[in-house]
């Protein structure tokens, strides 16, 4: 349940939000949330399954590109996904290649778009929405898009212009952006 303080700073966010406004609005400790096309949009902090199904995620695609040095795996980094309107994601898991990470590490949302964004639905979350975020993702310059839904048990990978792809149980999770990387589809839920 959101704070009465942090109604009324997303009250008070009327008309189209920058990156920067927005930026200087997720700074409260109480925030949680992303702006899409210049609306802030606050979100519930994850539950256990989602927690579970990001650490899986994340540990997996960690030890893969660590071991490997092939870029950097974050966890809900904000990226400026497109200008005039502003939208700023924050998906649960996201890879930046080696090649395209940036020069400086800055506090504020990273600027350079992941070549990968994982995200995972949440008991709240209309399948919409997520399917939204995803073409938002793609329009923005995002390579690979992975949406894990356990209430399907499934992850959908989607790649540009408009490949759809459903894996579930022993169906290997595999990218050309990671060559060599492969996950039965499972896993992500264990």
């Amino acid at each position: 349940m959101e704070s009465l303080a942090m109604s009324a700073i997303v009250a008070e966010t009327v008309g189209s939000v920058t990156a920067e406004e927005f930026w200087r609005l997720s700074q409260s400790e109480e925030f949680r949330g992303e702006l899409i096309a210049g609306e802030v949009r606050e979100l519930t902090p994850p539950g256990f399954e989602h927690s579970c199904i990001f650490g899986n995620v994340y540990e997996m695609l960690l030890a893969f590109v660590k071991a490997r040095k092939l870029g950097k795996v974050l966890g809900e980094c904000g990226f400026l996904i497109s200008r005039d309107p502003d939208t700023v994601l924050a998906p649960d898991v996201a890879f930046i290649s080696a090649e395209r990470m940036p020069a400086t590490i800055t506090r504020k949302f990273c600027e350079v778009v992941p070549d990968l964004a994982v995200e995972v639905v949440s008991p709240g979350d209309a399948y919409s929405e997520v399917r939204d975020k995803a073409e938002r993702y793609l329009a923005g310059g995002v390579k690979e898009v992975w949406i894990a839904d356990p209430r399907r048990g499934v992850v959908e990978v989607v790649r540009p212009p408009d490949k759809w792809i459903v894996l579930r149980g022993d169906d290997l999770i595999e990218t050309p952006l990671l060559p060599g990387f492969s996950a039965p589809a499972r896993s992500v839920f264990v």
